[in-house]
């Protein structure tokens, strides 16, 4: 499965999901002005939705990505502070040593395993890099 998210109005920025049923790849890529994909970052996403209930971000329920965005650049919410334990196959690059949970907007339906609440905090994506390399 291939999912790609485009952070308009940041062109250079995607968010893609891929992978099989056992175990999907969430990150953030920059992309080249020769459309050549550099990771940036993996994640655990995690949704919200419109009754405030958190569950795992399945590509297939995410609507949008919770970000703001300022002069300073593009911000997203994203937390480090949780007790998330990947299952399944997945890789992740060797320079990350942690990842960090980010929130994204559920579609409309009824989704599966819910989770803790979390306390997401605006972060630019270099800022969770640096922060994600770090024990």
């Amino acid at each position: 499965m291939y999912y790609e998210w485009k952070l308009t109005p940041f062109d250079d920025i995607r968010f893609i999901a891929s992978g099989y049923e056992d175990g999907i790849d969430y990150g953030f890529y920059k992309v080249s002005e020769l459309g050549e994909y550099e990771l940036l970052l993996q994640v655990n996403p995690i949704i919200v939705d419109s009754d405030g209930h958190y569950w795992w971000g399945y590509p297939w329920a995410i609507s949008d990505i919770a970000r703001f965005e300022s002069p300073c650049g593009l911000y997203i919410s994203a937390t480090f502070d949780h007790s998330i334990v990947r299952d399944g196959i997945h890789s992740i690059p060797e320079w990350q040593k942690r990842l960090p949970a980010v929130l994204f907007i559920a579609k409309d339906g009824e989704w599966v395993a819910e989770q803790k609440e979390l306390n997401f905090k605006p972060a630019k994506l270099e800022e969770l890099k640096v922060r994600a390399s770090e024990d």
